[in-house]
């Protein structure tokens, strides 16, 4: 669950960060409560900038590299090299690498910035 979540924030900022960078961008956005809604609006949107929705196949997880290769590195640097006795834990390790790989490791789809330096150029950019 925690991996799923994080793959869809990840690929989630991903869209913001190209939706930036086509110089196209919102100067407000409203809160939604409604999931459906905010789907829609995001499919819309997509489909607005010329883009477009790719499902994944089931049993097909190569159509998804970027997953594919997040998962790896979290089961080769985090689970392959702990032995967990407890939960709690497993938590704290996997909160640990969590912070390290979203808040100091250098990721090539930013430019080699951490998402720390990301979200804050982001921040600048909107602002």
């Amino acid at each position: 669950m925690l991996l799923t979540l994080v793959s869809r924030a990840i690929m989630l900022l991903g869209f913001w960060i190209r939706l930036l960078a086509s110089g196209d961008i919102p100067r407000r956005s409203e809160p939604i409560r409604d999931l459906s809604l905010l789907a829609e609006n995001w499919i819309n949107g997509l489909n607005q900038q010329g883009g477009q929705l790719k499902l994944i196949q089931r049993g097909k997880p190569t159509q998804n590299a970027f997953i594919e290769s997040f998962n790896g590195k979290f089961r080769n640097e985090c689970l392959n090299e702990h032995w967990f006795h407890t939960l709690d834990q497993a938590r704290v390790i996997i909160n640990q690498w969590r912070k390290d790989y979203n808040e100091c490791r250098p990721h090539s789809m930013f430019g080699y910035k951490t998402p720390a330096e990301m979200a804050e150029i982001l921040r600048n950019h909107v602002d």
